[in-house]
């Protein structure tokens, strides 16, 4: 996949789910500053704008680790 496919999944994304709390990076978006226990909330919000518009991307929560509680992490899905 091409970096201007990246950057139009992304930027589909972007406008289904708009927040002025997201870092854009060539590889993945990251959406941050999310209130307390929400995070998976909006990794399972993400996800189901992803499926229903079927775009090749996944939102994980970084929750696992505690260090990035308030942060979720959209990137192109492996194959």
């Amino acid at each position: 996949m091409t970096q201007e496919q990246i950057d139009k999944h992304f930027t589909t994304l972007f406008n289904l789910y708009p927040s002025t709390n997201v870092m854009v990076y060539s590889d993945s978006l990251i959406f941050y500053k999310i209130p307390f226990n929400q995070n998976n909330r909006v990794q399972d919000e993400l996800n189901a704008l992803i499926m229903e518009h079927n775009l090749p991307l996944v939102a994980k929560s970084n929750g696992s680790n505690q260090l990035f509680m308030d942060t979720v992490l959209v990137q192109v899905k492996e194959k």
